[in-house]
């Protein structure tokens, strides 16, 4: 399966393992600056939430190789999601959940592209409102 990449290059085995070395980078990164700190903690370090809706997380780390994405997490279940163009990329879930994370996304792509540039110049996203 091939993974949007910014240059259209891409495979989904290059985006997994880039996302492992970023969570690497990151989680030593974080245990300069946070001691005595929960996994969750990291973890919304590595990769921060910036909205939950109807027990759909979603959350955004940045691979500069890649186009603008999100990660949209329902149980068991992960969707990666393209900004622009707006579409599921990667992953399996429920129907009625893949309907809700596009409609969620459609409503904030502007501002999941804002924290898409937050995140790649090393600032805090800002929480985005859940879908209504």
């Amino acid at each position: 399966m091939r993974v949007e990449t910014a240059d259209g290059s891409g495979s989904l085995r290059q985006h997994n393992d880039l996302h492992k070395m970023k969570a690497v980078a990151w989680h030593l990164r974080s245990d300069l600056f946070m001691t005595a700190k929960s996994e969750t903690t990291q973890l919304d370090f590595i990769m921060p939430v910036l909205s939950k809706f109807y027990g759909i997380v979603i959350r955004m780390m940045i691979a500069h190789p890649f186009a603008a994405h999100f990660h949209a997490i329902y149980q068991d279940s992960e969707l990666v999601v393209s900004i622009e163009p707006l579409r599921i990329i990667q992953g399996d879930a429920p129907g009625r959940v893949r309907s809700m994370v596009l409609e969620w996304a459609r409503q904030h792509r502007n501002e999941l592209l804002v924290s898409w540039y937050r995140l790649s110049a090393a600032q805090k996203p800002l929480p985005i409102r859940p879908l209504e």
